[in-house]
């Protein structure tokens, strides 16, 4: 599967299908690596989707990452040939993913996308309505301390916080929301007034009970 010239042109990605090898190791399709100028010891962005037929590209689930490009030398024996990377731990984790598995991914450049601290380029790309995953930013992650959440379950996503993810109302982010007595982690829209809004049950589950406020401690990630 190559969607290249449909997607990205011939010269900017890599998109294929592939298959992961031990130690979380695969290879990025020889010719998308020969086209988009993918070579050994490069940085590279990639994102990796959930092979399923019966899900177009866009709503499959996916995670991104940025790594290098290993040398030739420590792709494992009997992977096909190019470019090898190594998915870290949690990627693997969250795409439950198992060695010998298919995915397909995206493979670029990291000198050929726009730079995360160009504020122009972050505008434009927001007003543009990009993909959440697909922004440039600052981070990934973005954790604060000072939060209180609302007696109707309601938590605000610091300023800070999304001007660094590159985030703003109707995105869906996930938030990790740490209590006195427990933690909750889910996907959340962000609503009317940057804010997300825990259930009962959620609430509860960090040790602020419905209809309680009290402070908590805050982690916002690009899904």
């Amino acid at each position: 599967m190559d969607l290249r010239d449909r997607v990205f042109g011939s010269k900017l990605a890599a998109i294929c299908e592939t298959q992961l090898g031990e130690n979380n190791i695969f290879t990025i399709n020889v010719l998308g690596a020969d086209n988009a100028g993918i070579n050994a010891g490069d940085e590279v962005r990639i994102r990796v989707f959930k092979s399923d037929n019966q899900q177009p590209l866009r709503k499959r689930k996916s995670k991104a990452f940025t790594t290098t490009v290993l040398p030739a030398s420590m792709a494992p024996e009997g992977m096909q040939d190019g470019p090898a990377v190594m998915m870290n731990n949690n990627i693997v984790s969250s795409m439950e993913l198992s060695e010998g598995d298919t995915f397909l991914y995206i493979a670029v450049p990291a000198d050929k996308l726009p730079s995360p601290s160009s504020g122009p380029v972050r505008k434009a790309t927001q007003d543009s309505m990009a993909a959440v995953q697909d922004r440039p930013r600052d981070t990934d992650e973005f954790a604060f301390d000072d939060a209180r959440m609302a007696v109707t379950g309601q938590v605000t996503i610091k300023s800070e916080a999304r001007k660094a993810l590159n985030v703003g109302q109707g995105d869906e982010v996930e938030v990790e929301v740490q209590g006195p007595d427990g933690s909750v982690t889910d996907i959340f829209r962000i609503g009317s007034g940057n804010r997300i809004n825990l259930g009962s049950e959620q609430q509860d589950a960090v040790g602020i009970p419905k209809g309680e406020q009290g402070d908590v401690s805050v982690v916002v990630r690009i899904p």
